[in-house]
Protein backbone atom coordinates (compact mmCIF):
# COMPACT_ATOMS: atom_id res chain seq x y z
CA UNK A 1 0.00 0.00 0.00
CA UNK A 2 1.25 3.44 -1.21
CA UNK A 3 2.05 6.07 1.84
CA UNK A 4 0.03 8.76 1.54
CA UNK A 5 1.54 12.49 1.15
CA UNK A 6 -0.24 15.42 1.64
CA UNK A 7 -0.88 17.82 -1.06
CA UNK A 8 -0.09 21.58 -0.69
CA UNK A 9 -2.72 24.54 -1.15
CA UNK A 10 -1.28 25.49 -3.78
CA UNK A 11 -1.17 22.42 -5.63
CA UNK A 12 -4.84 21.78 -5.05
CA UNK A 13 -5.81 25.19 -5.80
CA UNK A 14 -4.08 24.36 -9.43
CA UNK A 15 -6.29 21.01 -9.89
CA UNK A 16 -9.47 22.97 -8.93
CA UNK A 17 -8.93 25.40 -11.49
CA UNK A 18 -8.15 22.84 -14.00
CA UNK A 19 -11.10 21.26 -13.64
CA UNK A 20 -12.96 24.67 -13.61
CA UNK A 21 -14.15 24.39 -9.81
CA UNK A 22 -16.21 21.27 -11.26
CA UNK A 23 -17.02 18.07 -10.13
CA UNK A 24 -15.75 15.69 -12.87
CA UNK A 25 -18.14 13.13 -12.09
CA UNK A 26 -21.31 14.97 -11.51
CA UNK A 27 -20.88 18.68 -12.75
CA UNK A 28 -21.44 20.47 -9.45
CA UNK A 29 -20.28 23.78 -8.74
CA UNK A 30 -20.75 25.77 -5.78
CA UNK A 31 -20.48 28.46 -8.55
CA UNK A 32 -23.89 27.42 -9.90
CA UNK A 33 -25.52 26.34 -6.87
CA UNK A 34 -24.74 29.20 -5.46
CA UNK A 35 -26.84 31.40 -7.86
CA UNK A 36 -29.81 29.02 -8.20
CA UNK A 37 -29.34 29.31 -4.19
CA UNK A 38 -28.58 25.69 -3.46
CA UNK A 39 -27.32 23.56 -0.97
CA UNK A 40 -23.70 24.24 -0.49
CA UNK A 41 -21.19 22.01 -3.12
CA UNK A 42 -18.25 20.92 -1.37
CA UNK A 43 -15.02 19.88 -3.61
CA UNK A 44 -12.53 17.36 -3.01
CA UNK A 45 -9.26 16.78 -4.58
CA UNK A 46 -9.32 13.09 -5.53
CA UNK A 47 -6.61 10.49 -6.33
CA UNK A 48 -8.08 8.88 -10.03
CA UNK A 49 -5.60 5.63 -9.17
CA UNK A 50 -6.44 5.31 -5.49
CA UNK A 51 -3.30 5.63 -2.91
CA UNK A 52 -4.08 2.31 -1.46
CA UNK A 53 -3.54 0.94 -4.95
CA UNK A 54 -0.24 2.69 -6.13
CA UNK A 55 -1.86 6.09 -6.99
CA UNK A 56 0.64 9.51 -6.01
CA UNK A 57 0.10 13.25 -6.30
CA UNK A 58 1.11 14.26 -9.92
CA UNK A 59 -1.13 16.40 -11.30
CA UNK A 60 -2.59 13.81 -13.92
CA UNK A 61 -3.78 11.37 -11.09
CA UNK A 62 -5.38 14.26 -9.28
CA UNK A 63 -9.31 15.15 -10.15
CA UNK A 64 -11.53 17.28 -8.29
CA UNK A 65 -14.70 15.30 -7.27
CA UNK A 66 -17.65 16.92 -4.67
CA UNK A 67 -18.37 15.57 -1.43
CA UNK A 68 -20.39 12.96 -2.72
CA UNK A 69 -19.41 11.45 -5.63
CA UNK A 70 -15.65 11.25 -3.74
CA UNK A 71 -16.91 9.42 -0.76
CA UNK A 72 -19.54 7.28 -2.74
CA UNK A 73 -16.03 6.70 -5.11
CA UNK A 74 -14.05 5.17 -2.06
CA UNK A 75 -11.02 3.71 -3.77
CA UNK A 76 -12.78 2.22 -6.70
CA UNK A 77 -11.72 3.07 -10.00
CA UNK A 78 -14.54 2.06 -11.69
CA UNK A 79 -15.97 5.24 -10.73
CA UNK A 80 -14.25 7.11 -12.40
CA UNK A 81 -16.38 8.42 -15.23
CA UNK A 82 -16.59 11.83 -16.45
CA UNK A 83 -19.41 14.09 -18.18
CA UNK A 84 -18.28 14.56 -21.17
CA UNK A 85 -17.73 10.25 -21.11
CA UNK A 86 -21.97 10.37 -19.89
CA UNK A 87 -22.51 12.62 -22.83
CA UNK A 88 -20.56 10.31 -25.07
CA UNK A 89 -22.14 7.00 -24.01
CA UNK A 90 -25.77 8.66 -24.59
CA UNK A 91 -24.74 9.53 -27.83
CA UNK A 92 -23.38 6.21 -28.58
CA UNK A 93 -26.64 4.78 -28.02
CA UNK A 94 -28.68 7.17 -30.36
CA UNK A 95 -26.22 5.70 -33.12
CA UNK A 96 -23.01 5.23 -32.96
CA UNK A 97 -22.12 7.08 -36.42
CA UNK A 98 -22.51 9.95 -34.20
CA UNK A 99 -19.37 10.29 -32.74
CA UNK A 100 -17.18 9.38 -35.51
CA UNK A 101 -19.05 11.91 -37.86
CA UNK A 102 -18.44 14.58 -35.26
CA UNK A 103 -14.74 13.93 -34.97
CA UNK A 104 -14.77 14.04 -38.26
CA UNK A 105 -16.27 17.36 -38.89
CA UNK A 106 -16.57 19.13 -35.57
CA UNK A 107 -20.49 19.22 -35.70
CA UNK A 108 -23.44 16.93 -36.76
CA UNK A 109 -26.95 17.11 -37.69
CA UNK A 110 -29.03 14.64 -35.09
CA UNK A 111 -32.74 13.50 -35.08
CA UNK A 112 -33.37 11.78 -31.89
CA UNK A 113 -36.44 10.57 -29.59
CA UNK A 114 -37.67 13.14 -27.08
CA UNK A 115 -36.28 11.39 -24.05
CA UNK A 116 -32.78 10.81 -25.10
CA UNK A 117 -32.39 14.69 -26.17
CA UNK A 118 -34.00 15.58 -22.99
CA UNK A 119 -31.50 13.28 -21.35
CA UNK A 120 -28.81 15.00 -23.08
CA UNK A 121 -29.71 18.42 -22.90
CA UNK A 122 -29.59 17.71 -19.10
CA UNK A 123 -26.19 16.41 -19.41
CA UNK A 124 -24.58 19.10 -21.68
CA UNK A 125 -26.00 22.06 -18.96
CA UNK A 126 -23.10 19.98 -16.92
CA UNK A 127 -20.26 20.44 -19.39
CA UNK A 128 -19.05 22.46 -22.19
CA UNK A 129 -17.67 20.12 -24.32
CA UNK A 130 -20.29 20.29 -26.58
CA UNK A 131 -22.62 22.78 -28.08
CA UNK A 132 -26.72 22.31 -28.78
CA UNK A 133 -28.69 23.77 -31.30
CA UNK A 134 -32.32 23.06 -31.53
CA UNK A 135 -33.32 23.08 -35.40
CA UNK A 136 -37.08 24.37 -34.67
CA UNK A 137 -39.70 21.81 -36.74
CA UNK A 138 -42.11 19.13 -34.89
CA UNK A 139 -41.43 15.65 -35.92
CA UNK A 140 -43.47 13.27 -34.64
CA UNK A 141 -44.41 9.32 -35.71
CA UNK A 142 -42.22 6.32 -36.81
CA UNK A 143 -39.25 6.89 -38.84
CA UNK A 144 -40.27 10.85 -39.16
CA UNK A 145 -37.63 12.88 -39.97
CA UNK A 146 -35.23 10.18 -40.68
CA UNK A 147 -34.00 12.17 -43.49
CA UNK A 148 -32.89 15.28 -41.65
CA UNK A 149 -29.76 13.74 -40.21
CA UNK A 150 -28.43 11.05 -38.18
CA UNK A 151 -31.33 9.43 -37.40
CA UNK A 152 -32.13 7.66 -33.20
CA UNK A 153 -31.79 3.61 -33.28
CA UNK A 154 -34.51 3.92 -30.89
CA UNK A 155 -37.75 4.80 -32.73
CA UNK A 156 -40.50 4.54 -30.14
CA UNK A 157 -42.92 5.75 -32.19
CA UNK A 158 -43.20 9.42 -30.38
CA UNK A 159 -41.70 12.60 -31.32
CA UNK A 160 -38.35 13.55 -32.07
CA UNK A 161 -36.14 16.34 -31.77
CA UNK A 162 -34.12 17.57 -34.38
CA UNK A 163 -30.76 19.52 -33.38
CA UNK A 164 -26.99 20.10 -34.58
CA UNK A 165 -24.21 18.95 -32.32
CA UNK A 166 -20.85 20.60 -32.23
CA UNK A 167 -17.57 20.47 -30.47
CA UNK A 168 -16.99 23.49 -28.48
CA UNK A 169 -13.82 24.78 -29.59
CA UNK A 170 -13.12 27.25 -27.70
CA UNK A 171 -12.57 24.01 -24.92
CA UNK A 172 -9.34 22.27 -24.79
CA UNK A 173 -10.75 19.29 -23.57
CA UNK A 174 -13.21 18.91 -26.02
Amino acid sequence: MGKRQSISAKFRLEVLKRDNYTCRNCGKSPAKYHELELDVVELEIDHVRPVSKGGDNRLDNLQTLCLLCNRGKGNNQQFNITIKEKVLSLINTINPVIIAEIEKNKSVKIVANENDFQELSRLLELTDSFLIDVIPNTISGFHAGHNLGIYTLKDNYGSKVNFLLKLNESNRDA
